[in-house]
């Protein structure tokens, strides 16, 4: 992987970016205005209860914010796997594989979109806003914890990119597979228990969105109120990631090697 090439081709995304500064700190205002907005309409929903099943309104809040922070974070590296059947049917996948560096590396750092890092921003300043509302003491070894499972949320979500964006390979229009990738993606803002068993089964199993927010967010709680009975867990949630992310890494270099180009 040539890290200096990357570098090069983010420095100049940022550069072209910052050519029109009115409509960059636009942008981040709108995405801003956004957030606050969403987090006001659940906010007025949290107030006319006091909890979801099992789930108090600070966990339920918990769960939205901690979403929005690994959705931004992965989106920010990753998004661009969505485009990838774009990149195909438009020719330029076939440019991408003469370049002298990783061809993941390339689609994911190409055209980089700045509006992530606008939501990152914003989605992280929400979190330490409301951060005492979950009912968690936020201690030293806890924000470890949390940021472990983070990382680890990040991974789970970037994988799924990774092996969803190989039909792209295979298939001629891709984006019928994304909108329905991102109707399941929009359930990540909410715990599963909400839903029914059907759409449960599919967050488990065909699209596993479940762990990527959900399950992560209950092991945290779980390590904060029993550290000593749980401690383990958060280390197991990171290390199957990384090893899920590297599986689907080496899947998505394996179709690519089989890819025939669109002429």
């Amino acid at each position: 992987m040539n890290l200096k090439a990357i570098k090069t081709i983010v420095i100049n995304s940022v550069q072209n970016t910052l050519l029109f500064k009115g409509s960059f700190f636009l942008m981040i205002l709108t995405i801003f205005m956004s957030e606050i907005m969403s987090i006001s309409i659940m906010l007025i929903i949290l107030s006319q209860f006091h909890g979801f099943g099992d789930l108090t309104s600070g966990q339920f809040l918990f769960i939205y914010l901690f979403a929005h922070l690994s959705y931004s974070i992965c989106s920010l590296f990753f998004n661009n796997l969505r485009h990838l059947g774009y990149y195909i049917q438009g020719g330029y996948f076939d440019r991408i594989l003469l370049m002298p560096m990783n061809t993941i590396s390339y689609v994911c750092c190409y055209n980089f979109d700045f509006a992530y890092v606008g939501q990152l921003i914003t989605s992280l300043i929400l979190f330490l806003f409301f951060a005492n509302s979950f009912g968690i003491v936020w201690t030293f070894l806890n924000a470890c914890i949390f940021i472990l499972l983070l990382i680890g949320s990040v991974l789970v979500f970037a994988s799924i990119l990774l092996v969803l964006s190989t039909v792209a390979f295979t298939v001629i229009d891709w984006k019928p597979i994304d909108n329905i990738f991102g109707a399941f993606k929009e359930m990540l803002w909410y715990p599963t228990s909400i839903y029914n068993r059907l759409v449960r089964i599919i967050l488990y199993s065909f699209v596993p969105l479940a762990y990527v927010v959900f399950e992560p967010t209950q092991i945290f709680y779980k390590v904060c109120a029993n550290f000593r009975q749980y401690y383990y867990i958060p280390l197991i949630f990171v290390f199957v990631a990384i090893g899920l992310f590297i599986f689907s890494y080496r899947v998505w270099n394996l179709r690519s090697k089989y890819y025939q180009s669109v002429g």
